[in-house]
Protein backbone atom coordinates (compact mmCIF):
# COMPACT_ATOMS: atom_id res chain seq x y z
CA UNK A 1 0.00 0.00 0.00
CA UNK A 2 1.31 3.26 -0.97
CA UNK A 3 2.20 6.43 1.16
CA UNK A 4 -0.73 8.22 -0.09
CA UNK A 5 -3.29 5.45 1.39
CA UNK A 6 -1.68 4.61 4.20
CA UNK A 7 -2.25 7.90 5.41
CA UNK A 8 -5.63 7.79 3.96
CA UNK A 9 -6.45 4.66 5.84
CA UNK A 10 -5.07 6.43 9.39
CA UNK A 11 -6.80 9.72 8.97
CA UNK A 12 -10.19 7.70 8.79
CA UNK A 13 -9.38 5.26 11.06
CA UNK A 14 -9.14 7.93 13.42
CA UNK A 15 -12.05 9.49 12.72
CA UNK A 16 -13.69 6.28 13.59
CA UNK A 17 -11.34 5.81 16.58
CA UNK A 18 -13.15 9.25 17.46
CA UNK A 19 -16.35 8.35 17.06
CA UNK A 20 -16.63 5.23 18.76
CA UNK A 21 -14.82 7.24 21.68
CA UNK A 22 -17.86 9.54 22.04
CA UNK A 23 -20.85 7.34 21.16
CA UNK A 24 -21.59 7.17 24.52
CA UNK A 25 -22.82 10.71 23.69
CA UNK A 26 -23.76 10.72 19.83
CA UNK A 27 -25.22 6.70 19.77
CA UNK A 28 -28.28 5.28 20.80
CA UNK A 29 -28.40 1.96 23.01
CA UNK A 30 -30.72 -0.14 21.67
CA UNK A 31 -31.28 -2.49 24.92
CA UNK A 32 -29.91 -5.64 23.77
CA UNK A 33 -26.22 -4.55 23.43
CA UNK A 34 -26.15 -2.72 20.02
CA UNK A 35 -25.61 1.13 19.89
CA UNK A 36 -26.36 2.92 16.86
CA UNK A 37 -23.84 5.08 16.46
CA UNK A 38 -21.42 6.86 13.61
CA UNK A 39 -18.32 4.45 13.72
CA UNK A 40 -19.08 3.10 10.40
CA UNK A 41 -19.42 6.35 8.22
CA UNK A 42 -15.81 6.65 7.70
CA UNK A 43 -15.82 3.17 6.54
CA UNK A 44 -18.26 3.72 4.39
CA UNK A 45 -16.78 7.33 3.31
CA UNK A 46 -13.60 5.15 2.47
CA UNK A 47 -15.63 2.52 0.49
CA UNK A 48 -16.85 5.34 -1.54
CA UNK A 49 -14.07 7.32 -1.95
CA UNK A 50 -10.91 4.93 -2.68
CA UNK A 51 -12.64 1.38 -3.10
CA UNK A 52 -13.50 -1.94 -0.97
CA UNK A 53 -9.64 -2.90 0.08
CA UNK A 54 -9.54 0.44 1.46
CA UNK A 55 -12.57 0.73 3.49
CA UNK A 56 -11.85 -3.08 5.04
CA UNK A 57 -8.45 -1.59 6.36
CA UNK A 58 -10.61 1.29 8.02
CA UNK A 59 -13.18 -1.16 9.08
CA UNK A 60 -9.64 -3.33 10.68
CA UNK A 61 -8.88 -0.31 12.57
CA UNK A 62 -12.20 0.42 13.77
CA UNK A 63 -12.52 -3.15 15.25
CA UNK A 64 -9.50 -2.79 17.13
CA UNK A 65 -10.22 0.40 18.71
CA UNK A 66 -13.17 -0.96 20.04
CA UNK A 67 -11.70 -3.78 21.19
CA UNK A 68 -8.79 -1.69 22.97
CA UNK A 69 -11.51 0.72 24.74
CA UNK A 70 -14.76 -0.74 24.24
CA UNK A 71 -16.42 -2.13 27.12
CA UNK A 72 -18.20 -5.10 25.30
CA UNK A 73 -14.35 -5.42 23.68
CA UNK A 74 -13.36 -8.01 20.83
CA UNK A 75 -17.23 -9.24 21.34
CA UNK A 76 -18.11 -6.12 20.14
CA UNK A 77 -15.63 -5.39 17.93
CA UNK A 78 -16.99 -8.80 16.09
CA UNK A 79 -20.18 -7.63 16.12
CA UNK A 80 -19.73 -4.53 14.63
CA UNK A 81 -16.86 -5.88 11.64
CA UNK A 82 -19.79 -8.80 10.73
CA UNK A 83 -22.62 -6.09 10.83
CA UNK A 84 -20.68 -3.48 8.70
CA UNK A 85 -18.84 -6.21 6.00
CA UNK A 86 -22.01 -6.26 4.16
CA UNK A 87 -22.77 -2.79 3.50
CA UNK A 88 -19.22 -2.85 1.92
CA UNK A 89 -19.30 -6.39 -0.27
CA UNK A 90 -22.31 -5.94 -1.72
CA UNK A 91 -21.90 -2.35 -2.97
CA UNK A 92 -18.76 -3.62 -4.50
CA UNK A 93 -20.19 -6.88 -6.29
CA UNK A 94 -22.74 -4.30 -7.86
CA UNK A 95 -19.54 -2.20 -8.91
CA UNK A 96 -17.61 -5.30 -10.46
CA UNK A 97 -20.98 -6.62 -12.41
CA UNK A 98 -20.35 -3.24 -13.92
CA UNK A 99 -23.45 -1.55 -13.21
CA UNK A 100 -25.57 -2.45 -16.86
CA UNK A 101 -29.27 -3.39 -16.98
CA UNK A 102 -28.11 -6.93 -16.97
CA UNK A 103 -25.87 -6.73 -14.33
CA UNK A 104 -28.04 -5.39 -12.09
CA UNK A 105 -30.26 -7.95 -12.54
CA UNK A 106 -27.87 -10.34 -12.08
CA UNK A 107 -26.67 -8.13 -8.74
CA UNK A 108 -29.66 -8.87 -7.22
CA UNK A 109 -30.11 -12.35 -8.09
CA UNK A 110 -26.47 -12.99 -6.65
CA UNK A 111 -27.33 -11.05 -3.35
CA UNK A 112 -30.69 -13.35 -2.90
CA UNK A 113 -28.18 -16.37 -2.94
CA UNK A 114 -25.73 -14.51 -0.75
CA UNK A 115 -28.76 -14.09 2.00
CA UNK A 116 -29.67 -17.98 1.49
CA UNK A 117 -25.66 -18.86 1.52
CA UNK A 118 -25.36 -17.11 4.80
CA UNK A 119 -28.25 -19.01 6.08
CA UNK A 120 -26.97 -22.66 4.87
CA UNK A 121 -23.26 -22.17 5.38
CA UNK A 122 -24.58 -21.20 9.09
CA UNK A 123 -26.54 -24.14 9.23
CA UNK A 124 -23.95 -26.75 7.83
CA UNK A 125 -20.90 -25.26 10.30
CA UNK A 126 -23.52 -25.42 13.41
CA UNK A 127 -24.22 -28.63 12.93
CA UNK A 128 -20.26 -29.57 11.90
CA UNK A 129 -18.43 -27.63 15.10
CA UNK A 130 -21.92 -27.75 17.41
CA UNK A 131 -20.78 -31.68 18.28
CA UNK A 132 -17.34 -29.90 19.67
CA UNK A 133 -19.38 -27.42 22.51
CA UNK A 134 -22.14 -30.47 23.29
CA UNK A 135 -22.22 -30.49 27.10
CA UNK A 136 -20.41 -26.64 27.41
CA UNK A 137 -22.56 -23.73 28.46
CA UNK A 138 -22.61 -22.23 25.20
CA UNK A 139 -22.55 -25.14 23.08
CA UNK A 140 -24.55 -22.90 20.58
CA UNK A 141 -22.06 -20.95 19.98
CA UNK A 142 -20.89 -22.58 16.79
CA UNK A 143 -24.35 -21.49 15.32
CA UNK A 144 -23.80 -18.22 16.37
CA UNK A 145 -20.14 -17.95 14.72
CA UNK A 146 -21.25 -19.37 11.50
CA UNK A 147 -22.90 -16.28 10.17
CA UNK A 148 -19.65 -14.40 11.02
CA UNK A 149 -17.46 -16.63 9.54
CA UNK A 150 -19.97 -16.96 6.16
CA UNK A 151 -19.65 -13.56 5.44
CA UNK A 152 -15.98 -13.22 6.20
CA UNK A 153 -15.40 -15.84 4.09
CA UNK A 154 -17.69 -14.38 1.00
CA UNK A 155 -16.23 -10.71 1.33
CA UNK A 156 -12.81 -12.79 1.04
CA UNK A 157 -14.32 -14.00 -2.30
CA UNK A 158 -15.36 -10.59 -3.32
CA UNK A 159 -11.90 -8.99 -2.29
CA UNK A 160 -10.33 -11.54 -4.49
CA UNK A 161 -12.96 -10.26 -7.39
CA UNK A 162 -12.40 -6.86 -6.55
CA UNK A 163 -8.63 -6.24 -6.99
CA UNK A 164 -7.71 -7.44 -10.48
CA UNK A 165 -10.65 -5.28 -11.74
CA UNK A 166 -9.95 -2.54 -9.40
CA UNK A 167 -8.20 -0.17 -12.02
CA UNK A 168 -11.44 -0.41 -14.33
CA UNK A 169 -13.72 0.08 -11.81
CA UNK A 170 -15.69 2.95 -11.20
CA UNK A 171 -17.97 4.41 -8.65
CA UNK A 172 -19.88 6.66 -10.71
CA UNK A 173 -22.80 3.97 -10.93
CA UNK A 174 -23.25 4.19 -6.80
CA UNK A 175 -23.85 8.03 -7.33
CA UNK A 176 -27.30 7.65 -8.67
CA UNK A 177 -29.85 7.67 -5.82
CA UNK A 178 -32.11 5.12 -6.90
CA UNK A 179 -28.88 2.45 -7.77
CA UNK A 180 -27.47 3.26 -4.11
CA UNK A 181 -31.40 2.36 -2.70
CA UNK A 182 -30.91 -0.83 -4.45
CA UNK A 183 -27.40 -1.84 -3.45
CA UNK A 184 -28.51 -0.50 0.16
CA UNK A 185 -31.48 -2.78 0.41
CA UNK A 186 -29.38 -5.97 -0.53
CA UNK A 187 -27.12 -5.09 1.83
CA UNK A 188 -29.26 -4.70 4.82
CA UNK A 189 -30.80 -7.55 3.97
CA UNK A 190 -27.91 -9.78 4.32
CA UNK A 191 -26.81 -7.77 7.57
CA UNK A 192 -30.35 -8.48 9.27
CA UNK A 193 -29.63 -12.19 8.74
CA UNK A 194 -25.63 -12.02 9.90
CA UNK A 195 -26.59 -9.77 12.87
CA UNK A 196 -29.99 -11.40 13.91
CA UNK A 197 -28.26 -15.56 13.83
CA UNK A 198 -25.20 -14.19 15.53
CA UNK A 199 -26.97 -11.69 18.24
CA UNK A 200 -29.23 -14.91 19.52
CA UNK A 201 -26.64 -17.33 19.51
CA UNK A 202 -22.82 -15.60 19.99
CA UNK A 203 -23.03 -12.11 21.21
CA UNK A 204 -26.32 -12.33 23.00
CA UNK A 205 -25.51 -15.40 25.29
CA UNK A 206 -22.11 -14.23 26.10
CA UNK A 207 -22.68 -10.85 27.01
CA UNK A 208 -26.14 -11.05 28.96
CA UNK A 209 -25.55 -15.03 29.71
CA UNK A 210 -28.98 -15.85 28.88
CA UNK A 211 -29.66 -18.57 26.45
CA UNK A 212 -31.46 -17.84 23.21
CA UNK A 213 -34.97 -18.69 24.38
CA UNK A 214 -34.91 -16.01 26.75
CA UNK A 215 -33.01 -13.60 24.63
CA UNK A 216 -35.59 -13.91 21.67
CA UNK A 217 -38.53 -12.73 24.15
CA UNK A 218 -36.84 -10.19 25.27
CA UNK A 219 -35.47 -8.71 22.35
CA UNK A 220 -37.76 -9.77 18.77
CA UNK A 221 -36.28 -10.45 15.75
CA UNK A 222 -37.73 -7.78 14.06
CA UNK A 223 -35.64 -5.79 16.62
CA UNK A 224 -32.89 -6.44 15.65
CA UNK A 225 -33.24 -6.18 12.29
CA UNK A 226 -34.67 -2.75 12.22
CA UNK A 227 -31.99 -1.58 14.31
CA UNK A 228 -29.12 -2.57 12.26
CA UNK A 229 -31.74 -1.58 9.30
CA UNK A 230 -31.26 2.11 11.21
CA UNK A 231 -27.27 2.08 11.56
CA UNK A 232 -26.95 0.72 7.96
CA UNK A 233 -29.10 3.68 6.60
CA UNK A 234 -27.88 6.10 8.71
CA UNK A 235 -24.01 5.10 8.04
CA UNK A 236 -24.58 4.32 4.51
CA UNK A 237 -26.59 7.97 4.04
CA UNK A 238 -24.24 10.21 5.51
CA UNK A 239 -21.19 8.56 3.95
CA UNK A 240 -22.64 8.13 0.33
CA UNK A 241 -24.15 12.20 0.83
CA UNK A 242 -20.89 13.41 2.16
CA UNK A 243 -19.42 11.32 -1.11
CA UNK A 244 -21.56 12.59 -3.74
CA UNK A 245 -24.23 15.74 -3.36
CA UNK A 246 -21.49 17.52 -1.19
CA UNK A 247 -19.04 16.52 -3.76
CA UNK A 248 -16.00 14.52 -1.71
CA UNK A 249 -16.06 11.80 -4.38
CA UNK A 250 -14.92 14.34 -6.98
CA UNK A 251 -12.62 16.56 -5.36
CA UNK A 252 -10.94 13.88 -3.03
CA UNK A 253 -11.61 10.12 -4.00
CA UNK A 254 -8.96 8.14 -5.65
CA UNK A 255 -10.13 4.68 -6.69
CA UNK A 256 -6.77 2.65 -6.99
CA UNK A 257 -5.71 -1.12 -7.16
CA UNK A 258 -4.19 -1.21 -3.76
Amino acid sequence: MRTYDLVIVSMLGALAAIFQITHGVLGIPTGFGMTVDLVAVPVLLAFFLFGLEHSLWVLLIASLVITVIAPDSWLGASMKFSATLPMLTLPALYLISKGSKAAFFFFCVISLIIGLAVIMLSGSVGLLVKPVFAGLPLEHLALGLAPILSIAFLSLVILALWKPAAKKISPKPLSKPAIAIAVLLAALAVRALVATISNYYYAGPIFFGMPPEKLMQLAPWFAIAGWNALQGILEFGIAWTLAYPFGFAKRYGKWRDG
